[in-house]
């Protein structure tokens, strides 16, 4: 089977949508924060993944166009940390 894997795409988000891919990823609860470059959590969202794969979708168009910090707490507590482009 193939390993788990978290995609984002497209970065630069230049439509202002970006998705989260989660392939092969554990099953549970994921909590999904959006920081600018402040380090104020500005978008939240939370993610209850079943077995398999899904893709999940952040609208970043009501936000000002710059670089974000997306963060993917999994269920185990532990962390995955992209920047995005806006």
């Amino acid at each position: 089977s193939a390993e788990p894997a978290l995609l984002i795409y497209p970065n630069p988000a230049t439509t202002g949508i970006v998705y989260l891919q989660m392939n092969n990823m554990p099953v549970g609860t994921y909590h999904v924060n959006v920081v600018n470059t402040a380090g104020q959590v500005i978008l939240t969202k939370l993610i209850t993944h079943d077995a398999g794969s899904s893709n999940e979708t952040l609208n970043f168009s009501n936000l000002a166009k710059g670089v974000y910090l997306l963060e993917v707490i999994h269920p185990d507590h532990s962390k995955s940390k992209s920047t995005i482009v806006y």
